[in-house]
């Protein structure tokens, strides 16, 4: 008070301006992470199961600090559905991918929306996109598309990134998506390797649409198991389901 009071009253005037806006900031924030937390609790209260084990203190000194600073609606409800993610099972949600949602914008979130009826899984626990002959884009995906989920770190981009499948008679694998499921396997005893071209979903991605909620392509799904029996037609048997 008393070195405030020996400043010229322009400089006073600054300092109660700065300390005004950093109220302003500090209550803006405080009431995001209040939006978050509230829609978390609402997520938690239809769990079944919640785990008692405490989220890790790093983590969650990091996930206020982003989420403080989310105002949008749709952004907040992402945070709040990985704020209920790690409650309900600590270690859901890595560092990394706070990081990389804390940088996405709505419009990449919506874009990485936008493909998840087209993500599929496979025996490894791969999540992936079909990218042979240009497959993928029949459905609206352009590779401008890909290019900005792999600068947001949610997908690899490779044009070299392959799936290899090992089939015979007794052993098959799959692909499938959340309804669905393409069986692969060989028409005779002989192993045979085939391979797909793909491109890969992050560990980060990963995380995310474990948590996000769409519908699945059924038709998608069925020219897939198509494009897959008509390509190997001579090694493998027809079957999905």
């Amino acid at each position: 008070t008393e070195v405030r009071a020996q400043l010229p009253e322009s400089a006073q005037q600054l300092i109660e301006r700065a300390q005004l806006r950093n109220i302003s900031q500090e209550t803006k924030k405080q009431y995001n992470i209040e939006e978050v937390v509230d829609k978390a609790i609402e997520l938690l209260e239809a769990e079944k199961e919640v785990s008692t084990e405490p989220v890790d203190t790093d983590w969650t000194t990091r996930f206020f600090n982003y989420a403080g600073e989310v105002s949008n609606e749709e952004m907040q409800r992402i945070w709040s559905s990985i704020l209920a993610g790690e409650v309900k099972k600590p270690g859901s949600f890595s560092l990394m991918t706070l990081d990389i949602v804390h940088k996405l914008s709505q419009s990449d979130a919506m874009l990485f929306q936008k493909i998840l009826p087209f993500i599929l899984s496979d025996q490894s626990g791969r999540y992936l996109l079909l990218t042979e002959n240009n497959f993928i884009e029949r459905y609206g995906i352009t590779f401008g598309d890909i290019m900005v989920l792999e600068e947001c770190g949610l997908i690899f981009l490779s044009e070299t990134m392959w799936a290899y499948y090992d089939i015979s008679d007794r052993r098959f694998n799959y692909i499938r998506n959340k309804n669905k499921l393409i069986k692969l396997t060989g028409k005779n005893s002989n192993i045979t390797r085939i391979q797909l071209g793909v491109h890969v979903i992050s560990r980060s991605g990963c995380e995310l649409l474990k948590m996000l909620v769409w519908d699945t392509d059924e038709n998608y799904i069925l020219n897939a198991a198509d494009y897959i029996y008509s390509k190997f037609s001579g090694v493998i048997k027809p079957a999905a389901y």
